[in-house]
């Protein structure tokens, strides 16, 4: 036993199908008797030239530029959230003392 709910999807879809068949067929018939034996014959050898026209830039400013900037102000306006990240000493050396001897190395070359 079917409940109500079945039914009634049934019954759309049943009917759904149906109207769209049904325009179908009547809007096709109508393209199809209509065809091109109702064109002009000198409506249906037209050919269409175009004028070659001269480039204008009259777009006075750099678009790119504009898009650029655009997106880097609004990447501004997001709230980006970074975590905290542990300190590593990657640096294998003393950077004062390296700079101190090549400080004293530059200077003895003179």
């Amino acid at each position: 036993m079917k409940t109500k709910i079945e039914t009634a999807v049934a019954s759309l879809v049943i009917y759904g199908l149906l109207i769209l068949l049904l325009s179908g067929i009547a809007y096709g018939s109508e393209l199809a008797a209509g065809g091109l034996e109702n064109v002009d014959s000198t409506q249906a050898n037209v050919e269409y030239t175009f004028e070659e026209e001269a480039y204008i830039d009259d777009i006075p400013f750099d678009t790119e530029t504009l898009a650029d900037a655009y997106i880097y102000q609004e990447s501004l306006k997001v709230e980006y959230q970074f975590a905290d990240e542990a300190y590593v000493d990657d640096i294998p050396f003393n950077t004062q003392s390296a700079i101190s001897e090549t400080h004293h190395t530059f200077a003895s070359v003179k």
